[in-house]
């Protein structure tokens, strides 16, 4: 067995699919507390870097200035579903600095840009410009101070220079960061880590994990999304982020850790099993809350009947070692 598989999916006595990536857990220091797979490989962050740029954000004083609701910073660090809730709450953000709907650069335009699912991050970008005097018609650019803000940020946060930090492009324009796994991990081990954070920043973080805590439904689609239930069942011991192409990042505020899961053909199936698993097996989750969330690792493959044809294996789950010897 390798060390970068993750997760197997049979069908009777044959393994059909292969899921291979990284996990990470660690502390506020980067120690590796539990590991397995390449977590010094550099991943972009996509969206699970939108509660770390909604830092710089909260930081400035933005959100009272223009008294931002709760449910309003919370969209700003969400892949949202364009539910009316979601499109509400990003109206009331470019209402409240006066710009209009144009003013987000999601890719679509008009009404289209509102339903985006990164127009939240977008809003909280305009939002920031307009609190500094920063022009907002190029609040994309790398260059631009928000974007720096972002990268200073991300390098404090994982205690690596900035010029280490690759800057490439999401798919909704912004800039995204890529840094090893670990060092993802890092990050949101100072998220669940308050203490480790100076006066300003701890706040800022305070409010931000507060509101996503508090409006789940507002980080992704309000059902069908691992990130906002694992949030929703957890009691809130933690805050959850996913991000394109098979990663979730995770701050467990219970035991001041940060989780960072990759899988490396994007798949979100095999992810949110290795995911979960990873909880179960750090003592995250209690049964109950594992209970609640079973529908995103439910070991059965059934078929059109009803009935099981296959299992989906994390391999360091105890099912893994009667696998190993068939």
């Amino acid at each position: 067995m390798s060390k970068d598989v993750l997760v197997y999916v049979t069908r009777g006595s044959v393994v059909e699919n292969t899921h291979r990536g990284a996990v990470a857990v660690a502390d506020t220091y980067g120690n590796l507390v539990c590991s397995t797979g390449n977590t010094d490989r550099v991943l972009y962050l996509r969206s699970s870097g939108k509660p770390i740029q909604a830092i710089p954000v909260a930081e400035s004083g933005a959100t009272e200035r223009f008294q931002l609701t709760e449910t309003e910073l919370a969209v700003i660090t969400g892949s949202h579903g364009g539910e009316r809730v979601h499109v509400e709450a990003v109206k009331g953000i470019l209402s409240k600095i006066g710009l209009p709907m144009t003013a987000i650069k999601t890719g679509p335009v008009g009404e289209e840009a509102i339903t985006h699912g990164c127009s939240g991050q977008h809003a909280g970008m305009l939002l920031y410009s307009q609190q500094m005097g920063w022009p907002v018609e190029s609040y994309l650019q790398a260059d631009h101070h928000v974007q720096r803000s972002v990268l200073k940020v991300i390098s404090e946060l994982s205690d690596m220079e900035e010029d280490r930090i690759k800057v490439g492009v999401d798919g909704c324009g912004v800039p995204t960061f890529g840094l090893p796994l670990s060092s993802i991990a890092r990050i949101y081990a100072r998220i669940a880590d308050q203490d480790s954070l100076d006066g300003r920043r701890r706040l800022a973080v305070r409010k931000i994990v507060d509101a996503m805590r508090a409006h789940p439904e507002m980080v992704s689609p309000t059902s069908g999304a691992i990130d906002t239930d694992l949030m929703r069942y957890s009691g809130r011991k933690l805050v959850a982020k996913t991000g394109a192409a098979g990663l979730i990042s995770i701050a467990l505020f219970s035991k001041g850790l940060g989780v960072a899961v990759k899988c490396e053909d994007g798949n979100f199936e095999a992810v949110s099993i290795a995911a979960i698993e990873t909880l179960r097996k750090i003592g995250a989750l209690e049964e109950g809350e594992l209970e609640k969330l079973r529908k995103y690792c439910d070991p059965a493959v059934l078929n059109s009947h009803g009935t099981e044809v296959g299992r989906r294996i994390p391999v360091f789950s105890e099912a893994y070692g009667a696998l190993e010897q068939s």
